[in-house]
């Protein structure tokens, strides 16, 4: 999982620096980590997929980013573990991609 969170980092900078394919890129490979691991890490799970869903959004692929919100706020919603802030955070950056 250590790879996961290094593999977010690197999306996280390359995003920062403009680098959006690079940056995609290691976030699904970040995602599809942790989607190996659902069943102990959801709420990372639905984090890294929020990071994702982000950059979609600043892209112009909100058809895209939208999908990628819903599945990560329902992942969120059901987590035994739910990480309040970041669900809020989610749903809000649902709203702002349909608006």
């Amino acid at each position: 999982l250590k790879y996961a969170e290094a593999l977010n980092s690197l999306g996280y900078l390359l995003d920062e620096l403009a680098k959006y394919p690079q940056a995609e890129a290691a976030y699904r490979a970040c995602v599809e980590v942790f989607r190996a691991h659902r069943a102990t890490q959801p709420v990372n799970l639905a984090v890294s997929m929020n990071n994702l869903a982000s950059l979609l959004r600043r892209t112009g692929r909100l058809t895209d980013a939208e999908a990628v919100w819903r599945e990560a706020i329902d992942i969120v919603r059901s987590a035994p573990d739910r990480d309040e802030t970041s669900f809020a955070q989610m749903l809000d950056n649902l709203g702002l991609c349909l608006r």
